[in-house]
This record gives structure tokens, C-alpha cells and sequence, in this order.
């Protein structure tokens, strides 16, 4: 949960560095090296000057805001992890979706009962220890359900 979470602020902040970056950058001069006259006068010339100039219509602030767009860039995330739960002795796995939820049933080592009822649990990796009291033959067991990612 954590991870995911500092994902996502890591996410938001590159996302917040790119908008402010938008915009900012300034477009090239085609500046032409100075050049010195006979009176030791340093002029400065630019392209603009040797070409033919180019008028722009005046565009107004709130025509530029509208026509501005900003590329969002949504990365890849990973598939959700798969979990599967297998009963190693004194129960048996009856539901799972592949999350870390899953229900399961207690079943008696000793005289092979079912006990009544069900049981849920949440786990994301390892083994699940737990024991009970049969209903039919009166002797404690134990149970083990085991949880593995892929």
C-alpha cells in the first residue's frame, strides 16, 4: 500500500514539474554573428534583418490559453498480482478469485468430518496456522492454508 501510494505522488509531482515546464522554454533567435564596422563599432545583425519581415497577427491572451494543449504522459502500470491459496492439511480452500481474499472450510484429519460453516481470510503471502475443535469425534486439529503470489 505503501509503494502504490508513493507511486502515485511520484506520478503527481513529474506530472506537476512537466505543466510548469510547458510553455516555458523560448524559441530560438537566428542570430547572426556580430560584426565589427570601420568606426570600431560593434553592430549586432539578425536573420530577421536579411529576410523579408513577417507579420503576425495580434493574438489576444485568452485565444492563447485556448489553443495550448499539455501532453500528459500516462505510464505503464503493472498487471494486479495473482494469489492462490491451497489447503496443505485439515481444511479445504472453497473460494478465491485470485485476490488475497479467499473462504475456506475445516475438515477433520481424524474422522474426515466437514465442520459446519465457513471461514474467510485476507493474506497476501506465506502460511496460515489455525486449529478446532471437531463437532463429530471431539479432538482439537490443526490447519494450515498456504498463499502464494505469482
Amino acid at each position: 500500500m505503501k509503494k502504490e501510494i508513493l507511486f502515485v505522488l511520484c506520478v503527481a509531482l513529474c506530472l506537476a514539474l512537466a505543466a510548469c515546464a510547458i510553455g516555458t522554454e523560448e524559441a530560438p533567435t537566428d542570430a547572426v554573428p556580430s560584426v565589427q564596422t570601420d568606426a570600431g563599432v560593434t553592430e549586432e545583425t539578425t536573420a530577421s534583418a536579411t529576410k523579408p519581415s513577417e507579420t503576425k497577427p495580434a493574438v489576444t491572451e485568452a485565444a492563447t490559453e485556448s489553443t495550448e494543449e499539455s501532453t500528459v504522459y500516462i505510464e505503464e502500470t503493472e498487471p494486479p498480482k495473482t494469489y492462490h491459496h491451497t489447503a496443505i492439511k485439515g481444511a479445504v480452500v472453497t473460494d478465491y478469485d485470485g485476490t488475497g481474499q479467499y473462504t475456506f472450510k475445516k475438515v477433520c484429519a481424524s474422522c474426515g468430518k466437514e465442520q459446519p460453516g465457513s471461514a474467510n481470510h485476507h493474506a497476501w503471502s506465506g502460511t496460515y496456522h489455525g486449529s478446532f475443535t471437531c463437532v463429530s469425534c471431539h479432538k482439537t486439529q490443526q490447519f494450515e492454508i498456504e498463499t502464494n503470489a505469482d
